[in-house]
């Protein structure tokens, strides 16, 4: 017999859907409650506001990228590995896709949001790091790369992630999962110096760059 879902997940889900749709600065937790058919009382049982209900889906976002960390060990090829990272990761850009287009103004509305933000953005550069060095070892990448284009290269990549979002509304492209999917397929561009050329021809190949 399957599970119940937690009240509180229900919110989050409602909450997540509305956020993407309308935004999270038009949306109330009035709006919130009258969409899950409860009564806001009922709803701040579980969450004391929106700003709580936001970081509680930050917190999500940042779990399903901790999951993305361990598919290397579910893998059996290059190829396969880099399209599983590609997919994996537009799927949650796209998901939490509120976030992204938000996000200096979530930022600058609260300080424990920001605060979240900027401690997995810590966080990740570590991981970052023995990442690179587990696609070296797997021969991905070229050696010899120095630490400052590591560096260099992981702050570029993170910012085409918090981007693509925003890029695509400016661009007068549609946001949906395949167009997200698509272009963030493009972020491969910024690493094609530093692979190995016959890595990258079977990658491109795999993925229909």
């Amino acid at each position: 017999m399957a599970t119940k879902p937690k009240k509180s997940d229900l919110i989050l889900d409602t909450a997540l859907n509305l956020f993407n749709e309308q935004g999270s600065h038009t949306v109330t937790t009035n709006h919130i409650a009258k969409a899950m058919g409860i009564s806001p009382g009922n709803l701040y049982y579980h969450f004391k506001n929106k700003e709580h209900i936001i970081r509680e889906l930050l917190a999500r976002l940042i779990k399903g990228f901790d999951s993305i960390v361990n598919i290397q060990a579910e893998v059996n090829s290059v190829p396969e590995f880099v399209t599983e990272i590609i997919s994996a990761a537009s799927r949650l850009i796209f998901a939490y896709r509120f976030i992204y287009r938000e996000l200096a103004a979530l930022l600058t509305r609260d300080e424990l949001f920001r605060a979240m933000y900027h401690d997995i953005k810590t966080k990740r550069a570590g991981e970052f790091k023995q990442f690179f060095n587990v696609l070296t070892q797997m021969g991905i990448f070229r050696q010899g790369i120095t630490q400052a284009e590591q560096d260099a290269i992981l702050f570029i990549i993170w910012t085409y992630a918090e981007g693509l979002i925003t890029a695509l509304h400016t661009s007068n492209i549609p946001v949906t999962r395949s167009a997200t999917e698509a272009h963030f397929k493009n972020i491969l561009y910024i690493l094609k110096g530093y692979l190995k050329p016959p890595v990258w021809i079977t990658i491109a190949d795999k993925i229909s760059l």
